[in-house]
């Protein structure tokens, strides 16, 4: 345990002192080190997202009769006062009028991803995750 905390201590010394590349962030699966070596920015966070969209999905296959609410980030920003009250109430068991709510959350402005990638980019993302985004109807 000491000799494990110290490499990570001098492995993140290096990196903060620009003597070493950073560490893989986001979630570690199997394979995430290649990835992470031979594939592009781009990539690796489209394996990133599977993977985190898939153990969610996978969670909730294998807790059919727990109780589940499903939040999209685009819903909260194009609806936050819809989606603030669904989420309010499914975790309050209460009713709210949406005059109650108060928040501040930006409802514009922003852009999808296929609006900020380029041709290259959004092929590769469409390669890896075409099925997916079907699946959860963002295609």
């Amino acid at each position: 345990m000491l000799i494990s905390n110290s490499l990570r201590y001098l492995r993140m010394s290096l990196v903060l002192l620009g003597l070493r590349k950073r560490d893989f962030w986001g979630p570690r699966f199997k394979g995430f080190r290649k990835l992470y070596r031979n594939d592009t920015l781009i990539e690796v966070a489209s394996e990133q997202w599977k993977y985190s969209v898939n153990s969610i999905l996978d969670f909730i296959a294998k807790n059919p009769n727990k109780d589940i609410l499903t939040l999209k980030y685009e819903d909260l920003i194009t609806s936050p006062n819809t989606v603030i009250k669904e989420t309010m109430e499914f975790i309050l068991d209460k009713n709210f009028r949406e005059e109650e709510l108060i928040h501040d959350i930006k409802t514009s402005g922003f852009e999808t991803w296929k609006d900020v990638l380029n041709e290259k980019e959004e092929l590769l993302v469409n390669t890896r995750l075409s099925d997916l985004l079907k699946q959860l109807d963002y295609e």
